[in-house]
């Protein structure tokens, strides 16, 4: 059981103005949470707020002050804690302990943050404990506000932060799924021939390429059959022949061109798609 002091986190030597900074600035953080819109943690901070007023009262009246001291050397002596609700009995009726007790035992920690697994006490602000290095907060994904790992609302913003995760979630795996159907739907054009803007401007060159050769061979056709000498004929055949082996040797580049650009674009969509199913288990691995 925590008394007093440990609750305001001071020294049970420490002045009155140093008791009464720390009991401000407790009482602010949970005067907040009293317009929270959880019920509990509304119930929560209205027993904070009266256990903080108890200490009030006590620990900046010199005389209370000395004697919940005296009682917190007593309970040491015999080896117990320092129980508030003991002084509490002994300032009013027996029918209050029972109660406050309960506050005391509900008032938590607000100018630092815990640790579940070790009970360390960390700063507020700390990611990671400080002695097992365990996560104990996490940023709102709504807000992005950093706050205990442990609190179902944000109290920045008063969201749901696992209800937000959640959807969060969803939406980015529903995303992922609709990208990766838009790839396949890529690949599935380019093999019914329905080329993307580069692989169409390379089609057109074989286009143009096999135009150009069979008009070669269809020169060369025509030339065998006109009546001319015999040593025109082969002048002529020599002549022509290199542009016909020409035209074949830019033919069979560009096929080999597209063929190739083809090949490597359909390899890409399927490595975007595998990047995509990898994030794709990420997402559904993720928990907050």
């Amino acid at each position: 059981m925590s008394n007093y002091y440990e609750i305001l986190g001071v020294s049970k030597d420490a002045t009155l103005e140093k008791i009464e900074e720390a009991i401000d600035k407790q009482y602010n953080q949970w005067r907040q949470l009293v317009s929270h819109h959880d019920p509990e943690t509304v119930n929560q901070a209205n027993q904070a707020l009266l256990v903080l007023e108890e200490i009030r009262s006590t620990l900046l009246d010199d005389t209370k002050r000395n004697n919940y001291n005296d009682t917190l050397i007593l309970n040491e002596k015999v080896g117990g804690l320092g129980d508030p609700s003991v002084f509490l009995k002994e300032m009013s009726s027996s029918g209050k302990r029972s109660q406050e007790n309960t506050k005391i035992e509900k008032l938590e920690r607000v100018d630092a943050w815990i640790c579940n697994s070790c009970d360390k006490v960390n700063p507020i602000g700390t990611r990671f404990c400080q002695k097992c290095g365990k996560e104990i907060a996490k940023a709102c994904p709504s807000c992005n506000i950093i706050s205990p790992i442990n609190s179902e609302f944000c109290p920045e913003c008063g969201v749901n932060k696992i209800k937000v995760f959640e959807k969060q979630k969803a939406d980015e795996y529903k995303r992922i799924n609709s990208e990766i159907e838009q790839v396949k739907g890529k690949i599935l054009n380019i093999r019914n021939g329905n080329y993307p803007y580069d692989l169409k401007e390379k089609k057109k060159k074989v286009r143009s390429d096999t135009l150009w050769l069979l008009l070669l061979i269809a020169a060369d056709i025509v030339f065998l059959f006109i009546e001319i000498d015999e040593i025109d004929f082969y002048l002529g055949y020599i002549c022509s022949l290199p542009y016909t082996i020409i035209g074949i040797v830019f033919w069979i580049k560009s096929k080999n061109l597209l063929r190739k650009s083809i090949k490597s674009t359909i390899n890409s969509h399927e490595l975007e798609i595998k990047n995509l199913e990898e994030q794709r288990r990420n997402i559904k691995n993720l928990e907050y």
